[in-house]
């Protein structure tokens, strides 16, 4: 089954840089969480996070954000999961 998830960002100019990236990093981190996948019964080996124009910056930002992020290196799951997001924001 098919799981999307759409992110409100706070937009410029009445939230400047880096609110929307903040949002995004926090949407990811909440959702990569053990409990919140298993509830959506998401596999998170299988998750693509996407965008379009500045919405596609985003998502190759956050990407690379989570990458480096240490709570991902205590889930090889989900450290695998981030990479495949990365690869899939430059297909």
């Amino acid at each position: 089954f098919l799981l999307d998830l759409h992110v409100k960002l706070q937009a410029a100019p009445q939230y400047p840089f880096p609110a929307a990236l903040e949002d995004c990093v926090h949407v990811i981190k909440f959702f990569l969480q053990e409990n919140i996948l298993a509830k959506y019964r998401v596999d998170p080996t299988r998750i693509c996070i996407m965008g379009d124009s500045s919405g596609g910056a985003l998502a190759a930002t956050v990407t690379q954000l989570v990458c480096c992020m240490c709570y991902i290196s205590f889930n090889p799951k989900a450290k695998e999961a981030v990479f495949t997001l990365f690869l899939y924001c430059y297909l």
